[in-house]
């Protein structure tokens, strides 16, 4: 394992295409790290730990994207922001994986996900996945087999579709959605659908499920839809009378041990 300290952007391409093998760290100085001028984004083909010398994320930024098949990129202390035309901020496929501490994962002025994981795994800490907050733009989008464990970590609108994650002490803004077999289980999880106008907050259909403990929900009148699905919850901190609750009848749902009202019906 080596380690590399760079300071501008032709440092860093320089350590990322010629010189980093297996493992290797590349420390940032504080600045901006601007890639306008060259492809935009970068295959991480070594597992590369990519991480900022200062403690504030958004002191170290930098403006690209990356794509991960297979390897893995803990990302630290740092911002990441990409506003191409095309391409997630950052893509996983094939058993990548992906650790971000301290790092705020951006994708501007786009309907592309910030952050796209298929069969692969994230870790998140003291984090935040942005979008567009103008739009119902995707954060985080895990698909087939993909599992996500978050800690103190703010996401816009979470997607899950025949994937898993685990949620403590964070926040999901605009939504969340859970679709083909997804699960979900969350410890103080707060929704902010203040934005979300036009659709439902909390969305579960065709044998997905989510469970957990202390749930808060910043919009009024939350609705929470659940198709084919189950839904298990205790304690809700914005108090049951603030939930719209709408499911069919293959669904089980629970709201502190007991069936909630239907709207449904």
């Amino acid at each position: 394992m080596t380690k590399y300290k760079v300071n501008n952007t032709k440092q860093f391409l320089t350590v990322l295409f010629s010189q980093v093998s297996d493992n290797d760290i590349i420390e940032l100085l504080p600045g901006t790290y601007n890639f306008k001028r060259y492809i935009g984004y970068f295959e991480i083909k070594k597992s590369l730990t990519i991480r900022g010398i200062s403690d504030d994320a958004n002191s170290t930024k930098l403006n690209c994207a990356f794509f991960c098949n297979g390897n893995s990129l803990i990302l630290q202390n740092l911002s990441v922001t990409y506003d191409g035309p095309k391409f997630n901020t950052i893509a996983l496929y094939n058993h990548a994986e992906l650790y971000g501490n301290n790092v705020v994962i951006n994708r501007v002025l786009s309907k592309w996900d910030t952050v796209y994981c298929q069969n692969s795994t994230i870790s998140l800490l003291n984090s935040a996945i942005m979008a567009n907050r103008n739009t119902n733009t995707t954060g985080l989008l895990l698909e087939k087999d993909s599992q996500m464990i978050a800690v103190d970590t703010e996401i816009q609108l979470l997607g899950l579709r025949k994937s898993s994650a685990i949620v403590k002490d964070s926040v999901i803004s605009y939504a969340v959605a859970l679709q083909n077999h997804a699960s979900l289980s969350y410890i103080d999880l707060t929704v902010d659908g203040r934005r979300n106008l036009d659709s439902s907050n909390f969305y579960i259909e065709n044998n997905s499920s989510v469970d957990g403990v202390n749930l808060n929900f910043s919009k009024k009148d939350t609705f929470i839809d659940i198709i084919n699905s189950n839904f298990k919850g205790d304690s809700f901190l914005s108090g049951l009378s603030n939930i719209r609750w709408r499911f069919d009848n293959n669904s089980t749902v629970l709201a502190d041990g007991s069936e909630p009202f239907n709207q449904n019906d």
